[in-house]
């Protein structure tokens, strides 16, 4: 019988290349698809990411483009009839279009104004709806700003709220909120030419040939509105008046009474020699002249000197004048408004200032050198930290060329000493009502001081503008600050 012929199995394994082959071209499929979808999946963070970005950034600029509208361009309210400042925020209680409802100046369309002056209101809309975010297409923001507190000396809360949104295949839109403060926005008073508030004796002591009058910047140059008239001194304390000169104007105390003075007896005025052209007059009681608030924020107690390196680095803000020229160690140089801490001029030195405020520790002014005002209102803020004198100008000149004394004013709240000098340019304003002033180096001041005492024995003239008691002159408001910050996407 033949041997069976073995089965060949081979022919059962035709076709398995072919499965393999498939599986494996779906394996690589699948994982070609993988790559793909995490491409695409990247690819399209990558942008939301970058989109989201620019909305960001776009809201974060409408945040300050607001309120550099609010500090550059918004005219505050003289009148507050319209508002209800009891509540947070501001109420509307007249000529908007929600009575009662919150104070909103807006620049969204699904927000409206409530804002009881229209024009102000249209000027908001106008430079904070739907801005074109500059450098970067189809990106923009529009913002509106809540007014959660106010008071009558000028202090305000805003809540901005800023939108940006940024177009493209994914639409991006991120909401910025942040908060800002103005502190008191103080507006001295001068109602005389010189006012001691301590209630000493020779609170107000003028020398030599010293003696006051009065003008009017308001209508005029010195010499054409000068009046032998209302250059009036005034003390919580006891007026000392030596020597020659006029002074041409009221002498007014809660003292009553001509005689040499003891302290806490009833004599208001020492007169020997000068010449009193007003009444001698009994204030029902002491002035009480409120104490500014303080720099903000806090200026350094650093050094920085005002000399040839003062342009080169050596103090931000500080550069020669005019802009491009070189300046040694005299200068010229100007100074922007800003922070800075104790400021010591260099022998000769000359200093440009323009119109802003000066949060500073302290300024020495020695050597001859001078302070030019180029534009105004200046307003320097010493904060006096440590130093037995804030602000020392009795060692140079000061030049307003304006006329006007509100375009140079020092306000201290500090008890530190003040020195200034007179001359043919020094039209200034000082409100120092806890510091001893000393007035030196005779000549003229054209304007009005306050301090806690007031020495004038050098024989300097002031020469007080009666403008001073209208309204408060127009003055540099403090800035806001950033008191809160949040984010969020839509």
């Amino acid at each position: 019988m033949p041997p069976k012929k073995k089965q060949n199995y081979r022919k059962d394994e035709r076709g398995a290349s072919l499965v393999i082959a498939l599986i494996a071209l779906m394996v690589v499929s699948l994982l070609g698809a993988g790559l793909v979808t995490v491409t695409s999946t990247e690819t399209k963070t990558t942008a939301n990411y970058s989109q989201l970005m620019q909305a960001r950034y776009a809201a974060e600029a409408g945040v300050q483009r607001t309120i550099n509208w609010l500090s550059n361009n918004y005219t505050p309210p003289t009148s507050y009839t319209a508002y209800t400042m009891t509540t947070n925020p501001v109420q509307c209680t007249t000529g908007c279009t929600t009575t009662g409802g919150a104070v909103v100046l807006s620049g969204m369309t699904d927000i409206a104004s409530n804002y009881p002056d229209a024009a102000i209101a249209s000027a908001y809309n106008t430079a904070l709806s739907n801005q074109a975010l500059p450098g970067v297409s189809n990106v923009s923001y529009s913002t509106y700003a809540t007014l959660l507190v106010m008071d009558t000396n000028g202090s305000q809360t805003w809540k901005i709220t800023s939108q940006g949104t940024s177009m493209g295949l994914s639409p991006a839109i991120i909401q910025v909120v942040a908060t800002y403060e103005r502190l008191q926005a103080f507006n001295p008073r001068y109602n005389y030419a010189v006012f001691g508030t301590s209630a000493t004796c020779a609170s107000v002591s003028f020398g030599g040939g010293s003696g006051t009058d009065s003008f009017d910047s308001s209508l005029g140059s010195y010499v054409a509105t000068q009046q032998m008239a209302k250059g009036d001194i005034g003390s919580n304390g006891n007026i000392s008046l030596n020597g020659s000169g006029t002074v041409a104007g009221n002498l007014s105390s809660p003292r009553s009474g001509v005689g040499s003075c003891v302290s806490g007896s009833v004599n208001a005025e020492t007169i020997s020699g000068k010449t009193v052209l007003g009444l001698l007059s009994q204030l029902p009681a002491p002035v009480v002249y409120p104490t500014p608030i303080m720099p903000t924020p806090t200026p350094p107690t650093t050094a920085q000197n005002i000399n040839s390196s003062c342009a080169s680095g050596g103090i931000s803000g500080c550069s020669c004048y005019p802009s491009g020229s070189a300046c040694g160690n005299g200068g010229p140089f100007k100074l922007a408004p800003g922070t800075y801490g104790s400021l010591a001029m260099a022998s000769g030195a000359v200093l440009h200032l323009t119109a802003g405020i000066y949060n500073i520790n302290s300024v020495t002014l020695s050597g001859n050198g001078a302070i030019i005002i180029d534009s105004g209102p200046v307003i320097i803020y010493p904060a006096g930290q440590g130093v037995t004198t804030s602000v020392d100008l009795s060692g140079g000149t000061v030049t307003n060329a304006s006329g006007i004394p509100a375009n140079f004013q020092i306000v201290s709240a500090s008890a530190a000493n003040i020195n200034v000098s007179g001359g043919s340019g020094n039209y200034s304003l000082v409100y120092a009502p806890n510091s001893n002033i000393t007035v030196s180096g005779g000549g003229d001041l054209y304007g009005a001081l306050v301090g806690s005492t007031i020495n004038n024995s050098g024989g300097t003239e002031i020469h007080f503008d009666r403008s001073l008691l209208n309204p408060t002159p127009t003055s540099a408001l403090p800035p806001f600050h950033q008191i809160g910050f949040s984010w969020s996407k839509f």
